[in-house]
C-alpha cells in the first residue's frame, strides 16, 4: 500500500497550445492538470495494442498499396507499349492503304490505256482486212488480164511468170 500513495512524476512532450488545451479541459471538468492526464493514460492503457496491431495493419495496408501501384505503374506502361503499338500498326495500315489506293489508280489508268490500245488494234485489223481484200481484187484483176495477155500471144509459161513479176514490181 505504501506504494499506491507514493507519487511519481511522468512527462509528457506536447507543445504549448495542446497544454493549454488540457489545462482548459482539466478546469472545466474540476481537476487537475495531473489527475486529468492519469485518467487518459488510465483509459487507454489496455488500447495500446490495438494502435500497435492498427500500426502494423496500416503498414501491411501502405506495402500491400505500393504492390498496387507498383502493378498499376506496369499496366499503364503495358498499355502505353500496345498503344504505341498500335499506332504503328495503323500508320503502317495506312501506308499500305495509300499505296494500294495508288496501285488501283495506276492500274486504272493502264487498263483504259490498254483498252484504247485494244481498240486501236481492231480498227487496225479491220483496216488491214480491208487492204487484204483489196489485195485480193488486185490480184484477181490482174491474174485475169494475164490470162487476156496470154490469150492474146504471150503464151509460154516464162513470158507469164515475167509479166506478173514485172506488174508487181514494176522497177
Amino acid at each position: 500500500m505504501k506504494e499506491e500513495s507514493r507519487t511519481i512524476t511522468l512527462s509528457l512532450k506536447v507543445s504549448p497550445s495542446q497544454k493549454e488545451e488540457f489545462i482548459r479541459y482539466a478546469e472545466k471538468k474540476e481537476f487537475s492538470l495531473s489527475e486529468y492526464l492519469v485518467s487518459i493514460v488510465e483509459m487507454n492503457k489496455d488500447h495500446y495494442d490495438k494502435f500497435e496491431e492498427n500500426e502494423v495493419l496500416r503498414k501491411k495496408k501502405e506495402e500491400e498499396m505500393d504492390k498496387l501501384m507498383a502493378e498499376n505503374k506496369n499496366l499503364l506502361d503495358s498499355l502505353e507499349a500496345v498503344n504505341r503499338a498500335l499506332r504503328k500498326e495503323q500508320e503502317q495500315y495506312n501506308e499500305l492503304n495509300s499505296e494500294n489506293t495508288t496501285i488501283k489508280q495506276y492500274y486504272s489508268g493502264w487498263r483504259l490505256h490498254c483498252l484504247k490500245l485494244d481498240a486501236e488494234i481492231k480498227a487496225l485489223n479491220q483496216t488491214i482486212l480491208i487492204l487484204q481484200n483489196k489485195i485480193d481484187e488486185n490480184n484477181k484483176r490482174l491474174n485475169d488480164k494475164i490470162s487476156k495477155v496470154s490469150i492474146w500471144g504471150l503464151t509460154s509459161y516464162y513470158e507469164e511468170k515475167e509479166l506478173k513479176e514485172f506488174l508487181i514490181n514494176p522497177h
